[in-house]
């Protein structure tokens, strides 16, 4: 989707389904939903970061104390810039010999104060535009016509290429992107694959229709 107001509401959207219906969303579906979205927690536009954190906070409700530590923490480490293993701990108070679980809004508040700080606006469109130049090669000639029509051995050699043509924007002493936006891109790369192909030939648009507001607490 170009529209990131879409995206965003395509994250609430993932929310109320894994919240309303928790009969019919099964545990490794709701983990794959996210894998999907963690490049949420760290995209430029705060409305997707704001449904992101939405989407881990009642993720979390429906994961069980196992699966938060084994499955759901490895998944969004890597976006996080504070430890995370606290998550869903169970504490006990050794004076009165009783245990106290953490309350849901503790898990909240720890989930919103270790999402990693977002990737630069510049730096995110600077990267889609070279995703968008590294699957064009099959399809020069074709009219401009959004195509996912990319042969697989292209998808399979995007890492390589995309990530070879962001470092080359630092060669000749110029550093364009730093080692910590590179390493965001990195992590965002599927995002931005993915993105690449649904607006190739287009540029890159913010939507603007809606006023800019803090993340939640």
């Amino acid at each position: 989707d170009k529209d990131e107001s879409i995206i965003s509401e395509a994250i609430n959207a993932l929310s109320k389904l894994v919240s309303a219906t928790p009969a019919l969303v099964s545990i490794k579906s709701i983990l794959e939903i996210v894998s999907k979205t963690t490049f949420g927690i760290i995209h430029p536009n705060v409305w997707i970061r704001n449904s992101t954190f939405k989407l881990l906070t009642i993720v979390m409700k429906r994961l069980s104390l196992v699966d938060i530590h084994v499955k759901f923490i490895p998944i969004i480490k890597p976006f996080m810039r504070m430890d995370v293993s606290r998550l869903g701990i169970i504490i006990k108070d050794r004076n009165q010999g009783i245990y106290e679980e953490w309350k849901t809004e503790s898990d909240e508040q720890l989930i919103l104060q270790a999402m990693g700080t977002p990737v630069c606006r510049k730096t995110l469109e600077l990267a889609l535009e070279e995703a968008r130049q590294t699957l064009s090669g099959p399809l020069e000639g074709e009219d401009e016509v959004i195509s996912t029509q990319i042969p697989t051995a292209t998808l399979e050699s995007f890492e390589q290429a995309f990530i070879s043509k962001l470092a080359a924007r630092n060669k000749g002493g110029k550093t364009i992107i730093n080692e910590d936006e590179m390493q965001k891109l990195i992590l965002m790369q599927d995002f931005i694959k993915n993105y690449a192909l649904n607006t190739k030939s287009k540029t890159y648009t913010t939507d603007f229709s809606r006023p800019a507001v803090p993340i939640e607490k």
